[in-house]
């Protein structure tokens, strides 16, 4: 396959996120990633709490939260320092809407991970994203800024629409890059 330029890239990162500050290119390679902290033993489930975690999961996706939060418990008691576990009943609980029992586990699970690695990033987003719905954006910048500096594009993102004069100067001009190619 044919690999694409930088410039490629930039094109297609100004299209396809118009809210990226341009030439910041999320289709570049993560970075600060490294393979030790990306498949750290946390991440790493035994066979049968995979599958109780799998389970969990698909009645979170059928709206089932409270049979996901029992599955989850069942679980944590078996792998209770489990980051992904920690991160996923997390998700639960935020859909259910019980966002203080939901930072509870990331609070757990950014402790256990030292937010590194793509758990770690995880719970940096999540927890972001529960800062900012609760009107804490420095506190979720800071969050955003840490899952960023870790190659998460996702909280690039949200850095960037965090700041509105960025994005607002993005836009205009991206107007008057339309303008002036298409006279």
């Amino acid at each position: 396959m044919h690999q694409l330029s930088e410039h490629d890239k930039a094109v297609l990162n100004s299209i396809f996120n118009p809210l990226t500050p341009l030439g910041e290119a999320v289709f570049s390679e993560e970075t600060n990633i490294d393979e030790e902290t990306q498949n750290s033993e946390e991440d790493v489930l035994i066979p049968e709490i995979a599958e109780i975690h799998r389970q969990a999961i698909s009645e979170t996706e059928k709206g089932n939260h409270d049979e996901a939060r029992r599955l989850f418990a069942e679980a944590l008691k078996k792998s209770p320092n489990s980051v992904t576990l920690l991160n996923d009943r997390a998700q639960c609980l935020r859909l259910a809407g019980l966002d203080e029992d939901a930072m509870k586990d990331l609070n757990l699970a950014l402790k256990l991970s030292n937010g590194r690695g793509k758990a770690g990033n995880r719970a940096l987003c999540q927890r972001g994203i529960l800062l900012r719905k609760n009107g804490k954006l420095d506190e979720a910048r800071r969050d955003f800024s840490e899952a960023a500096k870790g190659g998460s594009k996702f909280a690039k993102t949200q850095l960037v629409e965090l700041n509105p004069y960025a994005a607002m100067c993005n836009q205009m001009l991206r107007e008057m890059t339309v303008k002036l190619s298409n006279p």
